[in-house]
């Protein structure tokens, strides 16, 4: 391409993201009219998202699309929007070439836009995203090593009310102990993992697994846990 072929700034900035799209193609997903589309998925994304995570209309979102979030308004305050959205604009980002622009993925003919549609496809990130301030509010920052860990307390930790009676709390956890002793390690890291709200995706990252084995862990978990209860009573 000429020096004279190259597309200004601002003609890049006036181009429509069709229009854009077909140029990022040619250019092989580099130079001035990729930074530009980038720019312009990720201005519209981090500004509608936010928004919807301001005034709770993320909820209904996320759960049309089969991600389900309970409602914290604590969340729809600074600084959560923003960091919320930001996160998950830039993990979608990272699929961005190989999945979400492939050939045939968006369809410009059934009038959404490119923007809304990378948007939207931002909604399982925004989803993980959300969790994770729910999770340290709820229990706390969590170190993953500690977690690991076979022997961490972490392993036998109860999040209870500080007006419970101290020695419900340590029967209570001398109770978990013993039901989760009976399991392999692995199935205890899965399911405490799951306990602290992690995604069967994230545990599946977070363990080093293929994405289907902590429905596996899980399932079996669960199932010898209440043949330890059963055998209990």
């Amino acid at each position: 391409m000429t020096e004279e072929a190259i597309p200004s700034k601002t003609m890049l900035r006036s181009s429509s993201t069709s229009a854009l799209l077909d140029l990022v193609v040619d250019q092989n997903y580099t130079g001035p009219a990729w930074d530009e589309l980038i720019r312009r998925l990720v201005s519209y994304a981090h500004q509608d998202l936010s928004a919807a995570i301001r005034n709770g209309r993320i909820i209904t979102r996320c759960r049309k699309a089969g991600y389900g979030l309970k409602r914290n308004f604590a969340l729809q305050h600074d600084p959560y929007p923003e960091e919320i959205a930001a996160e998950a604009v830039e993990a979608c980002l990272r699929r961005l070439k190989e999945k979400i622009l492939l050939p045939g993925a968006w369809d410009p003919t059934v009038g959404v836009s490119l923007e809304v549609f990378f948007t939207e496809c931002c909604l399982p990130d925004v989803a993980n995203a959300y969790r994770r301030p729910l999770r340290r509010m709820s229990h706390g920052e969590m170190s993953l090593d500690s977690l690991l860990d076979e022997y961490s307390p972490r392993f036998s930790l109860v999040v209870a009310d500080a007006t419970v009676d101290p020695e419900e709390i340590v029967t209570a956890r001398d109770l978990i102990v013993q039901t989760l002793k009976p399991l392999g390690l692995d199935d205890r890291r899965a399911l405490v993992l799951e306990g602290y709200g992690w995604s069967r995706a994230d545990i599946a990252i977070l363990l080093d697994i293929l994405p289907n084995t902590p429905d596996a862990r899980l399932s079996r978990a669960r199932r010898r846990l209440l043949e330890n209860r059963r055998r209990s009573q």
